[in-house]
């Protein structure tokens, strides 16, 4: 999110980018279908803010909030999981990645979900050092590696062709209601 220029496109292509990229290296994966709502808040010809949710193959299920509207620049990712939980900060120079050894257990004594006891499991905060190289100039290295031993880039045109697909996809939900558009 960030409140700055506004573009002849949407929100979508120029924020979207970005984040589904990053989301689908991470995974591994692609997603399997997407949905996607659009809202035009100051020109009505033209969305501001924008809701995209993609499911993966895996099970994972992944929220993207993009907005030209915000009052302040957030990059920000968390990640759920059963056993941990992490939160990503694109924007921090120095702490980019927290870990929290945090989660919820369930009492699998419990026969109905009315039964079910929860407790919280809180446990200690990890931030690792991650090396802070800006990453396009980390791509034009990657790219000059490639040339000289003839090898592949680690970001090849297949995978920019499938964040391409998913916004075509959540373009088209965005223009049949906001449905779920399977790839």
């Amino acid at each position: 999110m960030n409140l700055g220029l506004f573009q002849e496109s949407n929100v979508l292509w120029d924020l979207a980018p970005h984040d589904v990229s990053i989301i689908n290296y991470v995974l591994g994966e692609e997603p399997s279908g997407v949905a996607l709502q659009l809202i035009a808040c100051v020109h009505a010809e033209t969305p501001d803010v924008a809701f995209l949710t993609m499911w993966y193959p895996s099970g994972t299920i992944a929220h993207v909030h993009l907005s030209w509207l915000s009052p302040v620049k957030v990059r920000r990712t968390m990640v759920s999981g059963s056993r941990k939980m992490a939160v990503w900060d694109d924007v921090d120079p120095n702490e980019k990645i927290y870990i929290y050894d945090k989660g919820v257990m369930l009492d699998p004594s419990s026969k109905t979900l009315q039964q079910q006891m929860v407790s919280y499991r809180l446990g200690d905060l990890m931030v690792p050092l991650v090396d802070n190289r800006e990453a396009l100039g980390k791509l034009i290295n990657d790219f000059a590696r490639s040339i000289h031993t003839g090898t592949a880039t680690r970001s090849e045109g297949r995978f920019g062709a499938g964040v391409v697909r998913t916004i075509e996809a959540a373009l088209r939900s965005a223009n049949n209601n906001s449905v779920r558009i399977d790839l």
